[in-house]
């Protein structure tokens, strides 16, 4: 459970925007963080869950954490109830659901990160989608016009939401075509217009449409989440699995499967294998969309094992209750110790930026994208910050470019870099690498501070060594400084 209590690295720039905003009453057009060169307007589509994990964090780490917890919860739930709604057997589901569970379990395995809002209002379209197809329920679907208020300013995904449903729409007017009895297509129609005016409903207007489609089709080398699953990784076998479900199922019951879920299903696969972070995608549509393909490969399995059917079941149970009591314990002890919960916030540059902050008056601190949220949280408003992870919110592809390139010492353009960023202090790890190369650093950079993990060089002269630093504890990290 250590990697779940580690904070995010964009969850500190996530709150500072949320305090930005309680203090101007408005969301800014123009970022004050940062003194690199910077897009023209900051266009910030997580400026709500900034806000929302401002008055989280607040309250402390628990709250947080439990955060985390409950929107895990209740987006799993829509999801196994879409799983019901559309049919599936609720006698075979429970050992794939855990599955399924322990398959997307990265997507909040950090505390806690703007996404995780994008694949809880898609389960809720999902689960709308099909009790609108198989009751004919109009009340779920009725409300997506309001989340969709909420989903365009907490996050990205909500393009991916609108696909979704356009999609949903298309398939309608299609089965309508073909079989007069199929669901009527005018009302989820009219849901879609409304939810693509509601839109417009952000700070930014119209900017908010140019910024998000540049950022669709923007390339993010340097970043690991946004690059191709590799198909070696232990954690593809989940995608991989739930892809032959669905492939098979396709194939095998294309009388039963909703138009639509054919496409979501190529989409799923699309973006799921192409970037990392979209990996969950897939397999949500497939236990969701077509639970006939769980439960024929639950069947399939229990039939291949035959005597150890009764086996297998019972060792699921035991397993599921196991991993249920594990979870529970887990929750209800993060509960009761609430006011005493800590996140691990060892690979953040804590000790070397309160010193920072606690011995220089201010100034331009050079500092890498992973540790760049968190030192802007920390040291603003008396520090500027030349890089942070929001990218393409603030910066354009030059300045990460250059920014890289200045920390980097096997670049033969880091002095170049450097000079031009021009800044004041230099946050850098201390690594073997740098150990090697500290002739960069020689003439106007003195080593003014040294830990175990971060060393920080200024433009003074050298009166003496650093010492190294150790702090004895963690101060409260949410505390504002602005």
């Amino acid at each position: 459970m250590d990697s779940y209590l580690i904070a995010d690295p964009d969850l500190f720039a996530r709150v500072a925007t949320g305090r930005l905003v309680e203090i101007l009453g408005y969301m800014p057009l123009h970022d004050p963080f940062s003194f690199t060169p910077k897009n023209p307007q900051w266009v910030d589509h997580e400026w709500l869950s900034g806000v929302i994990f401002y008055k989280l964090a607040s309250l402390g780490d628990g709250a947080l954490f439990m955060f985390g917890y409950l929107i895990a919860v209740w987006t799993l739930l829509f999801i196994y109830r879409a799983y019901r709604v559309n049919g599936g057997d609720e006698r075979f589901p429970l050992w794939i659901f855990l599955i399924f569970v322990i398959g997307t379990s990265y997507l909040w395995q950090s505390v806690v990160r703007a996404q995780v809002f994008t694949y809880f209002f898609l389960s809720y379209l999902i689960f709308s989608m099909l009790v609108y197809r198989r009751q004919a329920f109009r009340r779920y679907l009725a409300l997506m016009p309001f989340i969709t208020i909420c989903w365009v300013n907490m996050h990205g995904g909500v393009v991916l939401g609108l696909l979704f449903l356009a999609i949903f729409v298309g398939s309608l007017v299609c089965e309508r075509i073909r079989n007069h009895a199929s669901p009527s297509w005018l009302f989820p129609f009219a849901i879609l217009l409304l939810c693509l005016l509601a839109t417009f409903v952000n700070p930014y207007g119209l900017s908010y449409w140019s910024f998000i489609t540049e950022a669709i089709l923007m390339k993010r080398p340097n970043i690991t989440e946004w690059q191709s699953v590799s198909l070696n990784d232990l954690g593809s076998l989940y995608v991989h699995l739930f892809l032959i479900i669905g492939i098979l199922s396709a194939l095998i019951y294309r009388d039963i499967i909703f138009y639509e879920a054919y496409v979501f299903l190529i989409l799923g696969a699309y973006f799921g294998y192409k970037h990392a972070r979209f990996a969950a995608l897939p397999m949500i549509v497939v236990f969701t969309y077509m639970p006939v393909g769980i439960d024929w490969f639950a069947r399939l399995v229990c039939n291949v094992l035959a005597g150890w059917y009764i086996r297998l079941r019972r060792s699921a149970m035991i397993g599921i209750v196991i991993f249920t009591v594990v979870i529970l314990v887990h929750f209800f002890w993060t509960l009761i110790t609430l006011s005493s919960f800590r996140l691990d916030y060892t690979p953040y540059p804590v000790a070397s930026l309160e010193w920072l902050r606690a011995n220089r008056e201010g100034g331009r601190v050079l500092v890498g994208f992973n540790e760049g949220s968190y030192a802007l949280w920390r040291l603003f408003p008396k520090f500027l910050v030349s890089l942070d992870g929001r990218y393409e919110e603030v910066y354009p592809e030059y300045t990460v470019e250059l920014v890289m390139s200045a920390l980097d010492p096997n670049n033969p353009r880091q002095k170049k870099s450097i000079k031009e960023i021009n800044p004041d202090y230099i946050l850098t790890r201390n690594s073997k690498i740098l150990g090697g190369k500290k002739e960069i650093f020689k003439g106007r950079w003195c080593q003014i501070y040294r830990d175990d993990s971060y060393l920080i060089f200024a433009k003074e002269r050298c009166l003496k060594e650093a010492a190294d630093f150790h702090m004895s504890s963690v101060p409260f990290i949410w505390k504002p400084n602005f």
